[in-house]
């Protein structure tokens, strides 16, 4: 018995766990974010949710069936005051305590995180290192993938104040999104870990797309402004192959090639193109999954490769924005009528 206990406290803990709680239908090609994540088997998911349909989950990937009203009773027991945490979005702003949230669940792991799974990952190892997670309280500042250390002290850091301002009750009390899980409005999550001298890796690893243009232009944050950088317009396309995730651009004749840790597609509907929903290698252009005509990219067959498909991604999003001002009109003329 005693050798047991002295192995179980000897036991190297596991790398990490995403924490992904999600409500309604999963995005149409939840399949291959499930593919990314079975090439990197160091890592850890953990999905709630109340869709039941038919996936392949790899081994590292644990799905947990769960209604949202059972999900909302999890959360407000973590909590002495009355949450608000009526629509699964909301879940969003409380990503920052999923460490509190979903202790039970991390016990044997050295980091959690968070993350969307409108992507796709590729070779976390090639980026998450063991030197960052071991000099590092907190891994990036986005709200698609952010890593924390597993430890009671960082679990809480949400809820210490800034200036007697517990910023947690605020965002927690509030119906409204208020993006509490990332740089994005002055106060959220980062701002509480600067505050109080907690090291933050605020490089940014991930190819996270624009929503308007049709072709793909990335929007990067720079961690010595703090603001996000928008890139200018430029043939490319990616290439997932056997976990890796590479893009290819042309610039001036000159073909260059960079690595990413995952692509964010931003709710972009992608059309899958493949025969084989499990294929090792494809080509992720404008608007599609689809099959690569070569084993390698050169700049003699980039322009063939990079040929353009048809897209409804522009409709879509004119679509999207005038039902957005529609409705927020109505909205005015029934405030209006009832004053």
């Amino acid at each position: 018995m005693m050798n047991q206990t002295v192995q179980n406290v000897n036991r190297k803990k596991r790398k990490c766990c995403f924490i992904i709680p999600y409500f309604g239908k999963l995005p149409e090609n939840f399949q291959f974010f499930l593919n990314s994540c079975a090439y990197n088997k160091d890592f850890n998911w953990l999905i709630f949710t109340d869709d039941n349909s038919k996936y392949d989950y790899p081994e590292n990937v644990k799905k947990i069936e769960m209604q949202f009203d059972r999900m909302r009773s999890m959360v407000q027991s973590k909590f002495d005051f009355i949450i608000s945490l009526e629509k699964p979005y909301k879940l969003c702003d409380y990503k920052p305590a999923y460490g509190l949230i979903f202790e039970e669940y991390l016990t044997e792991f050295e980091f959690w995180g968070h993350c969307d799974c409108d992507l796709i990952f590729g070779k976390l190892n090639h980026f998450i290192t063991e030197d960052l997670l071991e000099n590092y309280d907190k891994l990036f500042v986005l709200g698609h993938c952010t890593l924390y250390r597993n430890s009671d002290e960082i679990n809480r850091i949400f809820m210490k104040p800034i200036e007697n301002q517990f910023l947690y009750r605020k965002v927690y009390t509030t119906k409204k999104s208020c993006t509490f899980d990332e740089t994005y409005l002055p106060d959220n999550i980062n701002t509480i870990f600067d505050f109080y001298g907690y090291r933050v890796l605020k490089d940014d690893y991930s190819a996270n797309l624009m929503r308007r243009p049709v072709g793909f232009r990335l929007t990067h944050f720079d961690k010595i402004s703090g603001d996000y950088l928008y890139e200018s317009k430029m043939p490319n396309f990616f290439v997932f192959d056997k976990g890796v995730l590479k893009r290819y651009r042309k610039k001036f004749g000159v073909l260059s090639e960079n690595e990413y840790m995952y692509i964010h597609f931003q709710s972009r509907e992608m059309k899958n193109c493949l025969k084989d929903r499990n294929a090792t290698k494809f080509k992720i252009a404008s608007n599609v999954f689809v099959e690569m005509e070569t084993d390698t990219v050169t700049g003699d067959n980039f322009d063939r490769i990079r040929k353009k498909y048809k897209s409804n991604h522009r409709i879509k999003i004119i679509k999207s924005e005038i039902d957005f001002w529609r409705k927020k009109i109505i909205n005015k003329l029934i405030k209006r009528n009832a004053d």
